[in-house]
């Protein structure tokens, strides 16, 4: 086990992770259920804007990799130091 799997906290050791509909394949135009329009707004030609970003971008993830000499599945990305902060906390981190 690595040191960082060591840290993990315990209750989270074997939890799977969120993969959305999109992440596995799930073919679709409209996904209502990730609150996104069904319907693009016409200043946006392609439709993107009303889709939410990839969470992990692999073509990021995998600069980042390379530049750093790691594996791409050991580069997070996040929206800020916030977030980062955040996750870390509450993997790492129990109450009390």
């Amino acid at each position: 086990m690595s040191t960082a799997s060591a840290l993990l906290r315990e209750d989270l050791r074997a939890f799977g992770g969120y993969s959305s509909a999109r992440s596995t394949a799930v073919r679709g135009d409209v996904w209502l259920n990730a609150n996104e329009s069904p319907s693009a707004s016409p200043a946006d030609a392609e439709g993107a804007l009303r889709r939410y970003p990839d969470p992990q971008p692999q073509a990021l993830r995998d600069a980042l990799a390379s530049l750093y000499g790691v594996v791409p599945a050991q580069v997070l990305a996040t929206r800020g130091s916030d977030e980062g902060i955040d996750l870390l906390l509450c993997v790492f981190c129990v109450l009390g």
